[in-house]
């Protein structure tokens, strides 16, 4: 909750959605119920708004609250502007963890596939999972050749899935 406060006190955040008579009140709550108001309005703002509130916490998360010292996430993103790297940074490569990684097409998977019906060359995947996205002669239609990444498995799965 430290982390969500401070974000609402520093960008203002009730003065910028709620009246002033009402605002003032807000701002002065315990770090708690601050933080609770800073989530749940995010559940109100459109999805693209949503993304950029989300990429200034982060932002707001690394610089001013994280230790120096402190693990610290690839910043790698897929198609989607989603974190999809859940790797350590390496010192060599800045906010990434290798250097040929961003060359790989990752995706963090949307929704839950289940290849059983389909066949073995079909990939069983779940909502969140990663997968890497490989070059293949008959992509297409609907579908993309994957190597989910935590067992190496490769298959098809639905492309609109990633």
């Amino acid at each position: 909750n430290k982390t969500p406060a401070a974000i609402a006190h520093w960008l203002q955040l009730p003065l910028q959605v709620l009246p002033p008579d009402v605002a003032d009140k807000v701002i002065a709550w315990a770090e708690h119920p601050l933080a609770d108001f800073q989530e749940q309005l995010t559940l109100y703002l459109p999805s693209k708004i949503v993304a950029l509130y989300m990429e200034v916490c982060t932002s707001y998360n690394v610089h001013f609250m994280k230790p120096d010292d402190a693990h610290k996430i690839c910043q790698h993103r897929d198609d989607h502007g989603l974190l999809c790297c859940d790797r350590e940074v390496n010192y060599w490569y800045g906010r990434f963890c290798s250097y040929g990684h961003f060359a790989e097409r990752r995706h963090r998977i949307l929704a839950a596939f289940d290849a059983a019906s389909y066949g073995a060359e079909y990939l069983q995947i779940k909502r969140g999972d990663m997968v890497v996205i490989k070059e293949h002669h008959e992509s297409g239609g609907g579908w993309s050749y994957a190597m989910l990444l935590s067992t190496e498995e490769l298959g098809w799965i639905p492309t609109e899935y990633a």
